[in-house]
C-alpha cells in the first residue's frame, strides 16, 4: 500500500487480495512485476555495441519507435532474436539500421505492422511466423493499402516472411538475393 517512487525502473513483488463481505481472500500468488518511469527515455531500454548494433531490449512496449542512436551511436543492425515471441503490435525502425538479424520478429503473434524504410538485408525467418502482419513497408502507406513494400531490401534470407497469412500482396524492387522458401506458408 502507498505510493512507489519510479526513477528509472523497479521490480516489486506483489500478491493479489481481495475484500469481499469483510473477508480478505488470497486471489493471486506471489509475483513479480518490473515499473518503468513515463519520464525514462526510450534510449534507456536498449543496449547498443561499438558497430551500431543493438544487442539488447529490456521494455515492453506494444508500439515501439527505435530511436536513431542510442548512447550516441546511430543504430545500424539489430541483433537476431532480439524480438522474438514478444507482444509488439507495431515497430517503426530507423532509417539508418539496414540489417535486422534472423529471427528478431519470429512468433511475435501480435505484430501487425513495421515500417523499415532503410532496410537493405533480412536474414533467415525474420518475420517468420507473424500470423497478423499486414503491413512491412519503407514508409506509411496509402488509407486501407496492406503488404510488403521494401524498396531499398536487396538480400531476404530463407524463411524470412514464411508462414505469415495475412500477408496479401509484395513488391519488392531492389531485391537481389532470394533465400529458400521466403514466402512458404502465407496467402
Amino acid at each position: 500500500t502507498g505510493s512507489i517512487g519510479i526513477l528509472e525502473s523497479t521490480t516489486v513483488k506483489a500478491v493479489g487480495y481481495m475484500l469481499t463481505d469483510g473477508v480478505l481472500t488470497k486471489i493471486t500468488e506471489v509475483f513479480e512485476v518490473t515499473l518503468f518511469s513515463a519520464n525514462q527515455p526510450i534510449e534507456d531500454y536498449f543496449e547498443i555495441d561499438e558497430y551500431g548494433e543493438i544487442t539488447s531490449y529490456n521494455g515492453h512496449f506494444t508500439d515501439l519507435v527505435i530511436p536513431d542512436t542510442i548512447d550516441g551511436i546511430e543504430v545500424k543492425s539489430i541483433t537476431p532474436s532480439l524480438f522474438k515471441g514478444s507482444e509488439l503490435v507495431s515497430v517503426e525502425i530507423p532509417s539508418s539500421c539496414t540489417t535486422l538479424g534472423g529471427y528478431v520478429f519470429q512468433d511475435c503473434l501480435s505484430l501487425e505492422k513495421v515500417l523499415a524504410p532503410g532496410v537493405e538485408k533480412i536474414y533467415i525467418s525474420a518475420f517468420r511466423h507473424c500470423p497478423n502482419i499486414e503491413i512491412v513497408s519503407s514508409s506509411a502507406l496509402n488509407d486501407g493499402e496492406k503488404g510488403i513494400y521494401l524498396p531499398k531490401l536487396q538480400e531476404a534470407l530463407s524463411y524470412a516472411f514464411s508462414a505469415n497469412t495475412a500477408l496479401k500482396s509484395v513488391r519488392l524492387d531492389g531485391l537481389t538475393t532470394i533465400g529458400d522458401a521466403l514466402f512458404y506458408g502465407c496467402s
